[in-house]
Parts: structure tokens; C-alpha cells; sequence
């Protein structure tokens, strides 16, 4: 825990979706000091697209306790990145943000943009791609905004 600081985003990133898909939890306290530092650096605007993907992929399936301002951040952060995002990291980042409670606050104009996103991508969706994006949106309550 002691290290966990000079993280960068790169770096943190790589480790938390490294934990996610070995599907390892780390302790409390460990986790509770990755995720702090995943607010340092975001509320420094230090995440790129690939890195912000891995970080919200990973944070549902780590179980971590996100914070309504991490939460935010995340939010913020995917719409800037939003065009830059591969398909994979897009959806990625939407079925993270998509299974963070509470899913209830994600505000219509952001879900209504991440719609339109994926509308934008759908002839280059992967099978794999396409579910994920759809099952993300509907959980984000995009049904009004879809349309």
C-alpha cells in the first residue's frame, strides 16, 4: 500500500484490470488505497481512453466502493473520451459504469450521448461488442433516449 502513490495512470490502470481478470479481490484496505488513488488521478484528468476503459471495466467486477465524485469523474471523463474510445473500450466502459451503483443517478444527458455513440458505431460493433453496448444502455435506462 505504501507504493500505491507513485501509480500513474498507466500503471494503475494495468493493475487494476490485471486483478479484475484474474478475478482476485484484494484485501480491504488494499483496495480502499487503489481506489483513492484512482480519484487522485482523476481528479487530476489523468486518464486516456484505453486506461479510463480498464479502470471502469474493473472497478464493478473488483467490487470497489466508488464515491459519488469518482463516480462523476468517471462520467465526466467517459463523454471527453468518448470518440477516442476503441468499440471494445466504449463498451467496456459503459457495462462498467453500467453495473456501479447507483445506475439511477446517471444523468439522461450522458446516457443520451453514450446512445447516440454507440448508434454511431453499430455497423462496427463485434458480436461481442454489440450485446455488451446494448445490455450497458438498457441498464442505464436508455430506452427514451434510444429513440
Amino acid at each position: 500500500c505504501e507504493r500505491i502513490h507513485e501509480l500513474g495512470e498507466h500503471e494503475l490502470a494495468t493493475l487494476l484490470h490485471g486483478l479484475a481478470r484474474l478475478r482476485y479481490v484484494p484485501d480491504e484496505d488494499l483496495l480502499r488505497a487503489l481506489v483513492a488513488r484512482t480519484q487522485e488521478l482523476m481528479d487530476g484528468g489523468a486518464f486516456q481512453a484505453w486506461g479510463l476503459a480498464c479502470v471502469a471495466w474493473s472497478l464493478p467486477l473488483l467490487r470497489a466502493d466508488v464515491s459519488p465524485s469518482l463516480r462523476a469523474n468517471l462520467l465526466s471523463q467517459a463523454l471527453d473520451c468518448m470518440p477516442a474510445f476503441t468499440n471494445q473500450g466504449l463498451c467496456n466502459t459503459l457495462w462498467g459504469i453500467a453495473r456501479l451503483p447507483p445506475t439511477k443517478t446517471t444523468p439522461a444527458g450522458w446516457v443520451s450521448e453514450a446512445a447516440r455513440e454507440v448508434a454511431e458505431r453499430l455497423p462496427t460493433l463485434s458480436a461481442s461488442d454489440l450485446p455488451q453496448a446494448l445490455w450497458s444502455l438498457a441498464a442505464l435506462g436508455a430506452s427514451q433516449a434510444w429513440a
